[in-house]
């Protein structure tokens, strides 16, 4: 079985590095005019915008007797790649004008060539090219000379001045242009539009049965040296079932938002793509990028376009993410916030706690077609993985992980949370596997790990090259927005902005999420530990939220939305702070007003923004361009003035510590006074007992 593993794992990774570099079929499609056009008597132009906006090539040829045949007292568009009358159409199309004394071809505002009506009974035909790297035109026939001074040279316009092309236009009629013997032929820049070859579909094939192999091998090693037994008490299915109040109100929730609640600003955008993807062939993004692939963030978007051929409408595209959030929530309560500890476990304010923070996140950011939500469900998938692989050494649970976490990443660059989530838990899988190697060998246990991670390079690259998706992540760098690791705090600038980036809305999780993760933070450095609270698993949370954090800074965008993505360890954090809290408030008044202090400041940043939602969700909501007021008086200042009506009661209590026996809400009984026990000493200070001396 371990010759098995191993083998099947190889197999599967050199499957997957071979995947990215083998061929894939393409095809090539191409525009020709007047021929193959069925034109209208009245107008012989055709409009056929390209997503590209430019060709791969156009090549274009007019005979001279047909310019010379123009109205000598007026100007004539004999052809252009525009209409005349858009916006911008000579700053960005190609024209071939007759007026009185000159045939003038331009590109972009630029004279390419130029010849007076008189020289044109010399001329043959003009010649106009356009590729990737030149485009020019000529007047053949006329003697040698500058082509804008009405030589015969070619004329060249600068490097990619392509002309954008909306179609092929003309004033003149269609009688006129299937007699002049005008010919154009536009090759369509369709190089993402490809299929995986014969070749690549066995290999991808053998690569994905070999990693199935790999995995049932390795588990099969797992039982075979006893890592299947379970550690601990074990959840049935009954219990697992049976719902509590907090799971129904998450439900509720949930599905009453999927009817009634907002989705993400991007949903149309998400939908028309899917929508049009049958017809490109691909998962073209042609609202920003030119109609560049998706990949190699598209397996998500792709399903989404096969989701969206059954229905199209706002409650049945919007149900993968209310799926997501349910399993979510049920991965959360049954499996996860338990693993924290059994003061979690135990503790219904706890739970109740997670439950408000998952909902905070999950309502504004992750319930619409974006891939947040989808991404949450990744990351709890690796994060139940790593706490099944640290509590059994088992190697199968890891592969999954290494599975869900690179799929997770795979659906946006800020998916990289699961990835962080792996790393942060490298330490103690590394320690089983160091451990497990002495059984059968390193390789049986590494490779199906490598082989679950060749499985994600292949559904990446399942219709693409390599060399394709580096040229789309060129271009969604050359045209933006991308922004460097070092403008990562205009994540936070946005944050703080009455803009719809830092609504109420997106405020309020953010904030709580980063209060919970201080606090929790902070207590495990200075105690190391919370009673009935597991370390482990809390550092792996800690670790990972931090380390997202900084590896959010190398993501090219900067929206507010990707938050989001914390849904999961911030309601895991959320329910281990309210734990925290609750130990505080029993041990000192002083730490708990504190506390609520830092609390309420947060809940009065979040108040300040206004109530904005999406564009499409603004429409009905009475007060989307204001912060939340009651009875005249601004909520955010509310809260600040309770913060520091806290924080005095915390000074009072710190002053008082000295004097009097801090005994929090516990109220134990036979607590006495410290103002007793200094009774004999009112001269002394605490840093020094020795008596002063009396004056």
């Amino acid at each position: 079985m371990a010759i098995v593993a191993a083998v099947a794992g190889l197999v599967a990774v050199v499957a997957g590095v071979l995947t990215p570099f083998l061929p894939v079929s393409t095809s090539t499609a191409s525009i020709t005019w007047p021929q193959g056009q069925e034109l209208k008597p009245e107008s012989a132009s055709v409009a056929a915008p390209l997503v590209a906006q430019t060709a791969r090539d156009l090549q274009i040829t007019v005979g001279c007797p047909v310019l010379a045949s123009t109205p000598g007292d007026a100007s004539t568009n004999v052809l252009s790649t525009m209409p005349a009358n858009a916006t911008k159409a000579r700053e960005n199309g190609l024209f071939v004008v007759a007026d009185a004394a000159n045939v003038t071809v331009t590109v972009r505002n630029k004279t390419l060539a130029s010849a007076p009506r008189s020289a044109l009974s010399a001329c043959s035909e003009l010649r106009i090219f356009s590729d990737a790297t030149t485009t020019g035109a000529q007047f053949v026939g006329l003697p040698p000379g500058a082509a804008t001074a009405g030589g015969g040279d070619v004329g060249l316009a600068e490097p990619s001045s392509n002309p954008q092309i909306a179609g092929v236009f003309t004033d003149l009629t269609a009688e006129q242009v299937r007699a002049s013997g005008i010919d154009v032929r536009i090759e369509i820049d369709d190089r993402f539009d490809s299929s995986p070859s014969v070749i690549k579909w066995l290999v991808m094939i053998v690569g994905i049965v070999a990693a199935i192999v790999a995995l049932v091998a390795v588990g099969r090693l797992d039982r075979i040296h006893g890592y299947h037994r379970r550690v601990g008490r074990g959840l049935s299915l009954r219990s697992a079932l049976r719902p509590t109040p907090t799971d129904i109100g998450v439900t509720l929730t949930l599905v009453v938002w999927h009817f009634l609640g907002a989705g993400s600003p991007d949903d149309g955008y998400i939908l028309n793509m899917g929508r049009n993807a049958a017809d490109a062939g691909y998962l073209s993004d042609y609202y920003r990028f030119y109609g560049i692939p998706e990949a190699p963030f598209d397996w998500y978007y792709s399903f989404l376009a096969y989701w969206s051929t059954i229905s199209t409408t706002g409650l049945w595209m919007r149900l993968p993410s209310l799926i997501a959030g349910l399993a979510a929530w049920f991965i959360l309560s049954r499996v996860l916030l338990p693993r924290l500890g059994r003061a979690v476990r135990r503790s219904q304010w706890a739970m109740l706690t997670g439950a408000a923070v998952f909902l905070a996140f999950w309502l504004p950011m992750c319930s619409g077609l974006r891939s947040e939500g989808i991404i949450v469900l990744g990351t709890l998938l690796t994060w139940w993985a790593v706490e099944v692989t640290v509590s059994t050494r088992r190697i199968l649970p890891a592969a999954l992980a290494a599975l869900t976490a690179l799929l997770t990443l795979a659906l946006a660059p800020h998916g990289l949370v699961a990835l962080a989530l792996l790393i942060a838990s490298a330490r103690p899988m590394l320690r089983i596997l160091v451990r497990r190697r002495r059984e059968d060998g390193l390789l049986p246990l590494l490779a199906p790990v490598l082989g679950a991670g060749a499985l994600v390079v292949i559904v990446v690259f399942r219709d693409q090259t390599l060399a394709t998706v580096f040229e789309a992540i060129r271009i969604r760098y050359s045209v933006g927005p991308t922004l460097a690791w070092y403008q990562e705090l205009l994540r936070y600038y946005f944050l703080a902005v009455n803009h719809t980036d830092g609504a109420l809305a997106r405020r309020i999780p953010v904030l709580l999420f980063a209060v919970s993760m201080f606090l929790v933070l902070a207590i495990m450095l200075r105690r190391k530990r919370i009673d009935g609270i597991d370390p482990g698993a809390v550092w792996r949370v800690l670790g990972a939220s931090l380390l997202t954090i900084l590896l959010l800074s190398f993501t090219p965008t900067k929206w507010t939305i990707q938050f989001g993505i914390f849904a999961g360890l911030g309601a895991a954090l959320a329910a281990v702070a309210c734990v925290a809290i609750g130990q505080a408030a029993r041990r000192t008044l002083r730490n708990l007003s504190i506390l609520i202090a830092g609390l309420l400041v947060a809940c009065a940043a979040a108040a300040a923004g206004k109530n904005a939602w999406p564009w499409p969700y603004d429409f009905g909501i009475a007060w989307f361009d204001k912060a939340p007021v009651v009875a005249g008086m601004q909520v955010s200042t509310v809260l600040l003035a309770l913060a520091v009506v806290a924080l005095v009661f915390a000074i009072w209590q710190h002053l008082r510590m000295d004097f009097v026996d801090e005994t929090g809400l516990a109220h134990e009984k036979g607590s006495r006074t410290r103002g007793l026990a200094y009774r004999g000493r009112l001269g002394t200070d605490r840093g020094d007992r020795r008596p002063h001396r009396r004056l």
